[in-house]
């Protein structure tokens, strides 16, 4: 049985149940695995640049990981992490999200990793207008680092794909800026049911009205966009992933957006189920032995571009 076998073994214990403790487990565990397969031979082989200032606020903050051997403008991938609006950075430990430019750098491609504005400090639409004004620095920028500005990828990963999502659907990032959208296990809506989820919507968004949240949700803003048949072709390839494990609430709000999506364009984005994993082990999981994630989004990005 591989280390990643293991730990998956170890996922499924914890089912769907999401919590703050189950996070830090997940960290530790595959943390073990990581600092095991870390590969010098595949850290040397890219180029790091970190904090690079995309806007005036602390956390305009990206990384760059690009490959040393680049040669010609390289389709670039941003991944934004996650957080439940009130957490993550670039790096949360030695190795993640580090695992993900190198992975992708050593890979042929340029990656970057994107932080924004927090709770208690990010009011709605903060997040939103931090991917914005990092997308139009990249789009400005990457040329520099090796990749093309007219090949950009975009990863939202929980929290990070709502903010993603909300860029688009207000059209601050422009439906032709990107290639793809790819939103990993995003909260398009949210069970404000859940104690600490209505906590954090209801400081995020300025009220304690329900109405107004639900109104300016993802799914509610794709719902009011001009997005439409008539628009497909020039938006982005909109690619939807899950993991098996992830929360009820994740799982419903995806549900919702696939079903409004459905409805107003008449055709279905790519969806897909990573086996095997939770809220974020896929994320954690990323540069290991065996590991399908990495790779699937490469064969995606690897369609779209060719």
């Amino acid at each position: 049985m591989s280390g990643l076998d293991s730990l998956l073994q170890r996922v499924a214990q914890f089912g769907n149940k999401w919590s703050p403790e189950v996070k830090a487990e997940c960290e530790k565990i595959f943390t073990v695995q990581q600092k095991l397969e870390f590969s010098e031979e595949r850290a040397a082989s890219v180029q790091v640049v970190k904090g690079l200032k995309y806007g005036p606020h602390e956390r305009h903050r990206l990384d760059v990981y690009a490959p040393k051997a680049a040669y010609g403008k390289r389709p670039v991938i941003v991944y934004i992490h996650g957080g439940a609006f009130v957490a993550g950075d670039n790096d949360i430990s030695e190795y993640f999200h580090s695992n993900i430019g190198y992975f992708f750098a050593s890979q042929g491609y340029v990656c970057i990793l994107a932080t924004y504005r927090l709770l208690p400090e990010a009011r709605y639409p903060d997040g939103a207008d931090d991917v914005a004004r990092a997308v139009e620095w990249i789009k400005g920028t990457i040329a520099d680092y090796g990749g093309a500005a007219n090949n950009i990828h975009v990863i939202g990963q929980s929290a990070g794909g709502a903010h993603l999502a909300m860029a688009l659907f207000t059209s601050r990032v422009a439906s032709n800026a990107l290639s793809s959208a790819i939103f990993l296990s995003a909260p398009f809506q949210y069970d404000l049911q859940i104690p600490r989820r209505r906590t954090n919507m209801f400081q995020y968004y300025g009220t304690e009205d329900e109405a107004v949240v639900n109104n300016q949700t993802s799914v509610a803003l794709f719902r009011q966009s001009d997005w439409g048949q008539e628009t497909a072709e020039e938006s982005p390839k909109i690619v939807v992933m899950v993991g098996q494990y992830d929360s009820e609430e994740i799982l419903g709000a995806n549900f919702a957006f696939l079903e409004e999506y459905r409805g107003k364009m008449n055709s279905m984005p790519l969806f897909e189920t990573m086996e095997g994993h939770n809220h974020i082990s896929y994320a954690l999981a990323i540069g290991l032995s065996g590991e399908r994630l990495g790779g699937r989004i490469l064969e995606i990005v690897k369609a779209i571009s060719s």
